[in-house]
């Protein structure tokens, strides 16, 4: 008898211990369709009514109502260059700026350059090309180009490219690339102190061959 019952109670313990594990199934089921659920509903109601908040304590990213409606109505593509260090700090603020930009209009487009990984490499260089061109015939006085050779945003190619542009459409001047310099690779020439007696020399060399006395 004492192991028939005990049979019996193995059988009940085995088909409770079934029921419990199955209840337990259940109930977990039951939570993953739940959690699936709410992913849905939330995918389906931020497709449906999607919305941006600024939660910046002066609102750095919030665009005015004129702003949104001027980026809006865009009549054309707009193409955004930005020159930005990948290590920058600002930069994360520019993209998302920018981010907010483009939200408002599938016609802008970003751009991002990083000038150590792409030194010289500048914004729409044959479309530059293509406006100094344009404007050389209106321009009655000669002009100086002056560019440092390492100018980490405009290139030695670039550099040539303008000023070749802008002579072959009747524009008048005179293209000097000073040797390399350090400040800001090149690009901080004209700021610089160092800078100053590179950029006067040119000046007035070019004044001299113009035939045109200095006011200074």
């Amino acid at each position: 008898m004492r192991r028939a019952g005990l049979v019996l109670n193995r059988d009940r313990v085995v088909a409770a211990l079934r029921g419990k594990r199955a209840r337990g199934a259940g109930a977990s089921a039951g939570y993953v369709l739940t959690v699936l659920a709410v992913i849905v509903l939330a995918n389906f109601l931020s497709t449906r009514h999607h919305k941006r908040f600024d939660l910046t304590e002066n609102k750095a990213f919030s665009l005015s109502e004129q702003t949104i409606k001027v980026v809006e109505s865009l009549p054309r593509e707009v193409a955004v260059t930005a020159f930005y260090r990948e290590a920058e700090p600002a930069r994360q603020k520019l993209e998302d700026l920018l981010a907010e930009y483009r939200y408002h209009s599938p016609k802008l487009t970003v751009r991002y350059i990083d000038p150590d990984t792409h030194p010289g490499e500048t914004c729409a260089s044959d479309r530059m090309a293509d406006l100094f061109a344009s404007i050389a015939p209106q321009i009655a006085v000669p002009v100086l180009w002056f560019y440092a050779e390492n100018d980490e945003f405009i290139g030695p190619r670039v550099q040539k490219l303008w000023f070749e542009s802008f002579r072959a459409a009747g524009g008048r001047g005179e293209l000097v690339v000073v040797p390399p310099f350090p400040e800001r690779r090149g690009h901080g020439v004209f700021a610089a102190r160092a800078g100053v007696p590179l950029w006067t020399a040119a000046v007035a060399g070019f004044f001299k061959s113009q035939e045109l006395a200095l006011p200074f």
